[in-house]
This record gives structure tokens, sequence and C-alpha cells, in this order.
């Protein structure tokens, strides 16, 4: 027998890291993971031809530790959650993005429009984006943050939407 559905949230949640916001133009490629990639953060993308040396074009990876600022031209935008998948390793609806693709896996990348990702520290709606490029403690590359840090580099096109008091998920948009 089975049993039906009783209760049903009335506002679903809204903000979840890696989730698409939707309603406006977007730009999302597909890319095979190269090494593990958390969901909601900035990937690389590769652009090399098959066989040589650096990311193949099709493939993404985890942004490197020390990655120097014209390296950001190279980012395949954010790891998307994929909530039509079998279950992340790690737990992906976390505020630190823990969940990841394995190195094989298919992942949609957000080139341009807009993302929840988790933000390190409080952020201010309007501001340029600083993204992680070299890890820290529990903080993986990729991550974001309001305002130039060690170990972060201003993305040249993303500002956040949303303000939030401290770490926490906050609306950025990639143009």
């Amino acid at each position: 027998m089975n049993i039906p559905q009783t209760t049903y949230p009335i506002v679903p949640s809204e903000a979840v890291n890696g989730k698409a916001d939707q309603c406006q133009f977007e730009d999302i490629v597909s890319r095979t993971a190269l090494n593990a990639v958390p969901v909601g953060g900035f990937v690389l993308m590769g652009t090399a031809a098959p066989g040589s040396t650096g990311i193949s074009d099709g493939q993404c990876k985890i942004i490197p530790d020390g990655t120097l600022v014209g390296a950001l031209t190279a980012l395949a935008g954010v790891a998307l959650m994929d909530f039509a998948r079998s279950p992340f390793s790690g737990t992906a609806n976390t505020d630190s993005g823990s969940g990841q693709y394995a190195a094989g896996d298919d992942v949609q990348c957000m080139r341009r429009g807009r993302v929840w990702m988790y933000a390190e520290g409080a952020v201010t709606a309007g501001n340029p984006v600083f993204v992680r490029v070299t890890a820290a403690g529990t903080s993986v590359t990729g991550q974001v943050k309001d305002g130039a840090a060690a170990n972060f580099v201003q993305h040249p096109t993303a500002v956040f939407m949303t303000s939030t008091s401290g770490n926490g998920i906050a609306l950025v948009e990639i143009k």
C-alpha cells in the first residue's frame, strides 16, 4: 500500500548552495569533472586541445591553490547543484557546500546568470565578488567573499545581489 504525502511546504527553500536562481538570462555549460569539484564554487574550465598539457576542452576542475589573477579568465563558472541526480558525497545542502562531484561526473557550470553561493563573512548587495584561490582550513578554493583579502582575487564580472550579516548563502550575478 502506498502512503500518500500528506504535508507540503508552503514555501520551498529558495536559497541552497549551488542552486541557480530563475527568471533571467543564463549561460550554463556541461563539463566533465577532472577531479572532485565542490557544489556551489567557481571552477576552472579547460580550453586545451585533447592530449595536450592542461585541462582539455569539455573538462573542469577545482581552482588549484595559488591561482593567479590572469587565470580567472578560464573560469567555467559555478558548479551548480543537480537536484535530479543521486546524493553527492558529503552533505551538499550545507552552507559550506561540502557536497561534491566526483572525477568523471558531468557538472553543469553557470557562466552567466544568478546563482546562490556560500559567502565567507558578511557581504553587501552590489559589491564585487572575490574568489578564494588558496584553500585554508575548511574553506576550499572557489568560495566567495566581499572585499579584497589574502588568498582571494576579484572576479571580473560577478557582483553580490543580496546581503548577509555573516557566513551564509548569498545570491551572486555573473555578467
